[in-house]
């Protein structure tokens, strides 16, 4: 079984965050293999139709920088990088036969796909439709419930890789998945 696991940065924690970079990842839950990876900054001076940017997020990102983190810019307007992102996903349906309906997807918390439905609302002003609401699921839930201290050493931290790189991030939530679902 092939899912999607998927870290957006943003500029709010609100359901219409300014988004700064999408990072996703096609993974083999079974053996835990990355078969296709999606990354791409949006240019931050771009206007995201009424996207929320938050004193406190902007502060955070600050102290963050002040420690050596990169922080995620690019040249695409978020017009250009969700469009690329649906022809990704439509991609990876496609090339691996898997049908909308049963596209699983996985992120941190609750956000990131919600933060996907609400910049592709506003922007092409209909609804995101790549994958169903049901199908979504929370990496943290699953990993509570699995119990972390089962996990090996290297999954037991927040995150691993790059701190706040939306790819790593997304990588590190398929391992994890695989790692708990997965056969081997």
């Amino acid at each position: 079984m092939y899912a999607l696991a998927i870290d957006l940065e943003t500029l709010s924690l609100k359901e219409n965050a300014h988004i700064l970079s999408i990072g996703a990842v096609l993974f083999n839950v079974s053996s835990g293999d990355m078969m296709d990876e999606f990354h791409m900054p949006i240019d931050i001076e771009q206007e995201q139709n009424g996207a929320d940017v938050s004193k406190s997020t902007l502060k955070w990102w600050i102290s963050e920088i002040e420690k050596g983190t990169p922080f995620p810019h690019g040249d695409g307007s978020p017009e250009y990088v969700l469009s690329m992102f649906e022809s990704w996903v439509d991609g990876c349906r496609d090339q691996y036969n898997i049908p909308s309906k049963s596209l699983r997807v996985y992120q941190q918390g609750d956000r990131d796909s919600m933060w996907i439905n609400s910049a592709w609302e506003r922007i092409f002003g209909e609804k995101w439709t790549h994958w169903y609401y049901w199908n979504v699921f929370c990496s943290r839930t699953l990993v509570t419930h699995f119990g972390i201290e089962n996990l090996p050493p290297e999954m037991k931290a927040l995150e691993v890789g790059k701190a706040h790189d939306a790819l790593e991030d997304a990588k590190f939530v398929a391992k994890r998945i695989a790692y708990i679902l997965g056969d081997e």
